[in-house]
């Protein structure tokens, strides 16, 4: 399950390495937020390019983890993580960063 998943990133947070990427169910990840500034085309082109190629594990989705509220954001990846969603992609790349504040 989802919180399950989270509860163990955060039980991990001195041990896990920022450069690795893992790559992860994106239904496991927090919802996506979606910002009215793309365009369609802009997302309509980035749907054909995951479709057709792949997804670019150059281009991690960065989850950005708040330790001091055990809370999970999507801080970079929105779009392609929505188009990953509407694809039915199996995993994503996904690098996960620590915040506390």
């Amino acid at each position: 399950s989802t919180i399950k998943f989270f509860s163990v990133l955060f039980s991990m947070s001195g041990q896990l390495k920022l450069s690795k990427i893992f790559y992860v169910d994106p239904k496991l990840l927090p919802t996506p937020i979606i910002r009215k500034h793309a365009t369609t085309y802009y997302r309509q082109h980035l749907k054909a390019d995951i479709f057709s190629n792949g997804f670019d594990s150059k281009r991690p989705i960065i989850v950005r983890l708040r330790t001091n509220t055990d809370t999970a954001r999507i801080a970079d990846g929105n779009h392609r993580l929505a188009i990953a969603l509407e694809l039915k992609l199996d995993h994503v790349p996904v690098r996960f960063e620590y915040q506390k504040q």
